[in-house]
């Protein structure tokens, strides 16, 4: 029988976590979440590759943006650098997503939270329930990790975005501040 490459490639990466590279969750629990459980190390582990391949996808951004501020004047050399730089990205990229379906698939069996709104990691490998109230600053801090803007710049290059496109005109009305 054929194996599965791509899980076995997980597998084998997985092996490779050891405890000095677990990246344990800064945030602490809020009012509004409700704490199920605390993750095993199988969990950790897989918390900490799904994070690893995330870091990684990065660093090959990084690369590719390096490979073209280096104005290579030869373009077929310049192309096979950019193409080996995608291609690995694309692998990466493919990796987290899947151990991350895998890491949350787990923590859903573990702690039966299949089918709840929002479950995240917190401080001490916490995992908890968010309940509805804190689902949208939990969206704001996901936009803030992901775009790495500061808070003003993004939520108003946003109510710019909603001005020119004519969307949401109520909201865009009324200034969004910080809390």
């Amino acid at each position: 029988m054929d194996s599965i490459i791509i899980i076995e490639k997980i597998l084998e990466d997985l092996k490779r976590v050891t405890p000095d590279k677990l990246v344990e969750p800064d945030e602490e629990t809020s009012k509004n979440e409700t704490v199920v459980g605390v993750m095993d190390e199988r969990l950790k582990k897989l918390y900490a590759l799904s994070y690893s391949y995330y870091y990684k996808e990065r660093e090959l951004v990084l690369a590719g943006m390096k490979i073209l501020a280096h104005g290579e004047k030869d373009i077929p050399e310049l192309s096979e650098k950019l193409s080996n730089n995608c291609r690995e990205l694309s692998k990466c990229h493919h990796l987290q997503e899947l151990a991350d379906l895998i890491f949350w698939g787990e923590i859903n069996q573990k702690f039966k939270t299949w089918g709840q709104q929002k479950i995240a990691v917190r401080k001490g490998f916490k995992v908890v329930v968010i309940e509805k109230d804190d689902e949208q600053k939990e969206i704001a801090q996901q936009l803030l990790l992901v775009t790495n803007m500061p808070p003003e710049k993004l939520f108003g290059e946003f109510e710019a975005f909603l001005k020119e496109k004519g969307a949401g005109e109520k909201e865009a009305e009324e200034p969004i501040t910080k809390h």
